[in-house]
């Protein structure tokens, strides 16, 4: 028997498996290991297809750093303290230096996870603001994107001389990555902004609902979520991008330079990493988000979901191992489902769009398609009211499907997109 621990929360499920029954599903390793503080002063000083910051920056301008909330994990405790130390080596005072965290429309954070984000020092000595999408007294409305998106967004970043994105790197269901311009849009935008942002990721056909031709995890060209996305970007031209690819809570590899250039380079490196080639899709597969932050709750945990079945035959089983802590990630995200099918959630998007209300439809899809058991912390009723199977172990999970079956176990669900062989070409990052 082979063993392997499966990211859960801040723990891990251990699992022992018959190799020749479950194939783990791994993502090619990053020879160098995680990054030293050296190496990511190296690449501010060395950015992509741009200036480094003190040919950027003069003396006396304000500079906006945007930073990741808590669902996103970006090692900003590690490369803040750096990029503020580099900004007052350019002449800056602590002053002239601001933060503002990219919540969208999530929750705002706690004090205390802000200051685990930036480190003791830099949540004591500088600014630090927290973004609300729905209020119109820090927002200003710029234009309309082609798509006719209003680009509505935080007027903090309108007001300083220049805007430091920083983030991580990873595959995105819809938009095809995160980083780059997620940070900026969605977020820093209103409400309104992001909601027609991505509605851009669904088609509406006579009355149905389906996923737009272009849009998926890993996928950017003709991608009109991610081209609207950097159309409403462009219209701020942030100065400078750092972007970090994270491998089990460590930088294993880092971007920084133009914002634009910088994040398509990462977005290839990624996707070349975390792609996984198999022979064919399997009867059951068992995945795991990977752990907190992924798992947070059930609207991020969605995204390992999606991935995953990837792996997995038409009418196949998936197990699912994410804690959930936060519960949902949405007051009235279990309301969709009361609507009772994927179709009749569709229905209500095409007449009253929510952001929330796509993902229960996403979900809804895939629940109706495959047998999901969920091995979770949420209340075991709510989930079964989903369609979901609930398990309180991994043990009990299995044994609520047939037994014997050929599968895969992906550990790090959210960072890999199985690819069937013949298929493989179809990548266009």
């Amino acid at each position: 028997m082979a063993k392997i621990s499966l990211p859960y929360g801040q723990k891990a499920i251990e699992f022992n498996y018959d190799s020749a029954q479950l194939s783990l599903l791994t993502t090619n390793s990053i020879t160098n290991g995680s990054l030293s503080k050296n190496d990511i002063l190296v690449a501010m000083a060395n950015p992509i297809d741009g200036q480094p910051l003190e040919e950027i920056i003069d003396i006396g301008e304000n500079v906006v750093i945007v930073v990741s909330d808590t669902t996103r994990s970006s090692g900003s405790e590690i490369v803040i303290p750096l990029l503020v130390a580099r900004l007052l080596q350019c002449g800056l005072k602590l002053v002239n230096i601001s933060i503002l965290f990219a919540t969208g429309i999530h929750r705002l954070m706690s004090e205390e996870e802000k200051r685990k984000i930036l480190t003791d020092e830099i949540y004591s000595s500088i600014k630090h603001f927290d973004h609300n999408p729905d209020n119109y007294d820090e927002l200003e409305y710029l234009e309309d994107t082609s798509y006719s998106t209003p680009v509505e967004i935080n007027r903090r970043l309108l007001e300083a001389d220049h805007v430091i994105l920083t983030g991580s790197i990873g595959f995105h269901y819809f938009a095809g990555f995160t980083g780059g311009r997620k940070s900026v849009f969605p977020g820093l935008a209103s409400s309104k902004s992001i909601k027609h942002n991505h509605l851009l990721a669904l088609d509406f056909v006579e009355g149905n609902v389906k996923r737009r031709i272009g849009v998926g995890a890993g996928r950017l060209d003709k991608n009109p979520v991610h081209e609207d996305m950097q159309e409403a970007v462009n219209m701020l031209s942030p100065s400078f991008l750092i972007n970090t690819v994270i491998d089990k809570e460590e930088i294993v590899g880092i971007f920084c330079g133009d914002w634009r250039t910088a994040h398509r380079r990462g977005c290839a490196e990624y996707a070349a990493q975390h792609t996984i080639t198999i022979e064919e899709k399997r009867d059951l597969v068992i995945a795991s988000c990977g752990g907190s932050p992924k798992d947070i709750n059930l609207i991020q945990s969605h995204k390992a979901l999606d991935m995953a079945v990837g792996a997995l035959k038409e009418g196949g089983h998936i197990i699912l191992c994410a804690e959930c802590r936060e519960g949902y990630g949405y007051k009235d995200f279990l309301d969709w489902f009361k609507l009772g099918s994927s179709t009749k959630i569709g229905q209500k998007l095409f007449s009253n769009y929510e952001v929330n209300g796509q993902t229960a439809w996403a979900m809804a899809n895939k629940i109706e398609r495959f047998h999901v058991v969920l091995v979770s912390d949420l209340p075991e009723n709510e989930v079964r009211s989903i369609g979901i199977e609930p398990a309180k172990d991994l043990a009990t999970a299995i044994s609520l499907i047939p037994k014997n079956l050929s599968g895969y176990i992906i550990p790090y669900a959210c960072e890999a997109i199985p690819l069937v062989k013949k298929v493989i070409e179809n990548s266009n990052v």
